[in-house]
């Protein structure tokens, strides 16, 4: 089976088996990464919950760089300290930062890996603090909005099982089904647009009736090292389909069949997509 006809994404992912309940506050935060032993720029997004000085939940690395996976560790005043494991390749890395003016900024350190032939790497990071809020009771528009963002972006760098039974990332899945050559590094969601159903009051994600989404592919070719492809994503809840989905711009090349085939998309909206990601009692 090609891989456009494979493509399979679901929300509802249960990540690293991490489970933890809803705080109070939950924090969701977006900014960037530099990676300073290699000169190479990276997009975060991540979410966490606290209870007793320690944190859970997930961080999403996106752009040129690799990282994604649960995190967990602890906060100690302004002090945050955490450590993230990639679902693929087991890369563990360590973050520590501090929490100021609705900033969480440091550096992050990651080890050798003799395995895969690579030597120590660090880095830094600043994301600023989008919410800090229950999701229990309700949500802005904005809020869910950003959750939207991350679910999309985790649901399409997760890992894929392909009929050969091997593992890639989405993103590799899909630069297989949009580009003849290379190799896919990580999706970045840019963008959504929703239209709530007439009767939202609390705009969850079950409220959703339609949404679109940009996203960037981001990848390594062999003409172009670093390249990028961006992507337009319709959805329609009432219909629980993909209505659109289509390259807009590219760096590269593309293969010429990609619009005209319907992928085979699936999602699951509502409470347990946000329970995927910040947990559930």
């Amino acid at each position: 089976m090609t891989p456009y006809k494979s493509l399979l994404l679901v929300l509802f992912i249960s990540f690293g088996g991490v489970r933890q309940g809803i705080a109070d506050e939950t924090f969701l935060l977006s900014g960037k990464c530099r990676n300073v032993t290699h000169s190479l720029d990276g997009f975060l997004r991540l979410t966490f919950t606290e209870k007793n000085r320690t944190i859970e939940g997930y961080m999403s690395v996106s752009g040129w760089l690799l990282g994604s996976g649960p995190l967990k560790g602890t906060r100690d005043g302004d002090k945050v300290k955490f450590q993230t494991r990639d679902a693929i390749f087991g890369t563990v890395i360590d973050w520590q930062g501090d929490l100021k003016n609705s900033h969480l900024s440091g550096e992050y350190f990651v080890a050798p890996d003799a395995a895969r032939g690579l030597g120590r790497q660090v880095g830094e990071w600043d994301v600023t603090v989008l919410t800090m809020q229950s999701l229990e009771k309700g949500s802005s528009a904005a809020t869910s909005q950003e959750i939207l963002k991350m679910l999309l972006e985790v649901g399409l760098n997760a890992p894929v099982t392909r009929t050969d039974g091997s593992i890639v990332t989405g993103a590799e899945n899909l630069f297989q089904a949009t580009h003849p050559i290379g190799q896919g590094v990580s999706v970045r969601v840019e963008s959504v647009d929703i239209d709530w159903k007439a009767e939202s009051k609390t705009f969850l994600l079950e409220d959703i009736h339609k949404f679109r989404a940009t996203y960037v592919l981001y990848w390594q070719g062999i003409i172009r090292p670093l390249g990028w492809t961006r992507l337009n994503l319709s959805y329609n809840a009432k219909l629980d389909a993909v209505t659109a989905h289509e390259v807009v711009e590219s760096t590269g090349t593309t293969r010429q069949e990609f619009n005209d085939i319907a992928f085979g998309v699936g999602f699951l909206l509502g409470q347990a997509a946000i329970e995927s990601v910040l947990g559930s009692k």
